[in-house]
């Protein structure tokens, strides 16, 4: 709940959004394999190594590239930086996984 009241005041620039590049690709990534699993019917691993050896399949999904321009027209800051120590502390500390500590050590 917390998380679509932040996203709804985003949207409604209320407020500036900030996430890390990972973020985006981790977005993109999800949004792109279950594009591929929902059209061919096929595991998340497979649809991978599907698009890794065809990549021109991609041309075929409109909807990630409309996705990433939505995503560019949200009021979000996109920040990138070397947040290795910190991701790799929160890993240990926390017991979280590197798609998780990313992105907190990059809004540390």
């Amino acid at each position: 709940m917390a998380c679509q009241k932040f996203i709804k005041r985003t949207e409604d620039m209320d407020i500036q959004g900030v996430v890390d590049e990972f973020v985006y690709n981790e977005v993109m990534h999800k949004l792109m394999a279950t594009a591929l699993v929902n059209r061919f019917n096929c595991s998340p691993q497979k649809a991978i190594i599907f698009v890794k050896n065809t990549p021109e399949i991609l041309k075929e999904f409109p909807v990630l590239w409309e996705a990433g321009e939505i995503l560019q027209a949200m009021n979000i800051k996109v920040i990138s930086g070397p947040f290795f120590p910190e991701y790799f502390a929160l890993m240990q500390e926390h017991h979280l996984l590197i798609t998780d500590a990313v992105p907190v050590a990059a809004m540390n």
